[in-house]
């Protein structure tokens, strides 16, 4: 029972946390706020009400960092965007994570959509103006058709800005929410507390009920 403060379950410790980050352990716990009260009421200097409960403070956003993009390619999501997907979720999604970068990818490598980059940032790489010429394996092009492209013989067109923006703040980046979480529940540990498949399977897991918060109905 004494460390029922250190032990509450996930969604209320990430509450409590993410709305006062640097507060102490046991700091804001009611109990210590009643036994004064009793005290003073015994010495008779209170009256028998118990204090009002003091609002709580608002939950704090892990922050939101925006890099110019190269040229020829754009960042779909804005900072409004993520931070609207990140508040709606609540801190039982984002508790732990320090940052949300968008970035400027590699110009030599693959066209990569995000990563996530321990301990507790994810990085939103920008994107080259539609149509994309690249080579796609079959699982790859059916989470871009399930994101709204339309993807034929190794070309991704995308209908219109919107449907990027969905799949950068709907796929992308809930799927790097469930690799920080993995981390994150076990240790914060920089190096990977689970096999890349493994990872893989229960980051596309929580992007999924993520989702389905967000849109409602399956993920």
């Amino acid at each position: 029972m004494s460390r029922s403060v250190h032990t509450s379950p996930l969604p209320i410790r990430a509450d409590r946390r993410v709305r006062a980050p640097f507060a102490a352990r046991g700091q804001g716990d009611p109990r210590r706020a009643r036994a004064a009260h009793r005290r003073l009421k015994y010495r008779g200097l209170i009256p028998d009400a118990p204090p009002a409960p003091a609002p709580p403070d608002p939950p704090r956003l892990p922050r939101v960092v925006v890099h110019p993009p190269r040229p020829g390619h754009v960042h779909p999501a804005t900072r409004a965007d993520v931070e609207d997907v990140l508040r709606r979720l609540g801190p039982t999604f984002h508790y732990g994570l320090r940052a949300v970068e968008l970035v400027r990818g590699d110009d030599a490598g693959p066209l990569v959509l995000g990563r996530f980059a321990p301990v507790g940032r994810i990085l939103l790489h920008d994107l080259p103006g539609p149509p994309w010429r690249v080579g796609l394996k079959p699982a790859d092009a059916e989470r871009l058709a399930r994101a709204g492209a339309r993807v034929s013989g190794g070309v991704v067109e995308w209908p219109d800005a919107t449907a990027l923006r969905a799949l950068v703040l709907h796929h992308v980046l809930l799927h790097e929410l469930g690799h920080h979480l993995l981390q994150h529940h076990a240790g914060k540990r920089p190096a990977r507390v689970a096999r890349t498949r493994a990872h893989e399977a229960h980051a596309e897991l929580l992007a999924a009920r993520a989702r389905a918060l967000l849109l409602g109905g399956p993920g």
